[in-house]
């Protein structure tokens, strides 16, 4: 429900599960929901150092980047970015 709202504003999404949470949904499952929201470039990450790897041009243009899920994996990813 959340990606109906956030999807017309999204033009790149890259889903991971949440790196050592066994209750996390997969990464496919992610990738489905925003696929089936109209996300138009959707990929699956197999880490956060790969998701965020897929939007470096975007973040070197400028673009915003927005970490959606727990704290958890936003505590991850800030974490693994330094």
């Amino acid at each position: 429900d959340f990606l109906r709202h956030v999807a017309p504003r999204t033009r790149r999404l890259r889903a991971i599960a949440i790196p050592g949470e066994a209750v996390s949904l997969p990464a496919s499952a992610i990738a489905d929901a925003a696929r089936a929201s109209g996300v138009p470039d959707v990929a699956e990450a197999t880490s956060v150092e790969a998701a965020i790897r897929g939007l470096a041009p975007d973040a070197e243009a400028g673009v915003p980047i927005l970490i959606c899920g727990s704290l958890y994996l936003c505590g991850t990813v800030l974490a693994e970015s330094g």
